[in-house]
């Protein structure tokens, strides 16, 4: 696969992040995801279970930049596992998907329900 591009990131003027196309998004998640949402549930299960406040939207994420767009807008590579954010479980996780050449990845909060 080929190494994201870097883009600015949407309405900042902060550093560009290394951000992938749609395509290379969809090869991402195929190749990655089950593995590391498997790893997320079996440390969340470890650590207690779900607690928390029930969230939408949080996992990790990486930069996409769509066709013609000017920004990278982020996207979930990986759902949480839960019903909360369960950012207390996610390094496992997290580190395993930055062995696989995974750039540009960050924890999203979500948004609380």
């Amino acid at each position: 696969m080929k190494p994201p591009r870097l883009t600015p990131r949407y309405r900042t003027d902060s550093e560009p992040v290394p951000a992938y196309s749609p395509e290379q998004f969809a090869e991402l998640q195929a190749s990655c995801e089950g593995q590391a949402r498997s790893m997320w549930h079996e440390d969340m299960v470890a650590s207690g279970g779900d607690k928390g406040t029930c969230v939408l939207g949080a996992g990790l994420a990486v930069w996409v930049r769509k066709p013609r767009a000017r920004y990278a807008r982020q996207a979930i590579l990986v759902s949480h596992p839960g019903q909360s954010d369960c950012s207390w479980c996610r390094d496992r996780a997290q580190r395993w998907l930055e062995s696989q050449g995974v750039q540009g990845l960050h924890f999203e909060y979500g948004t609380m329900d």
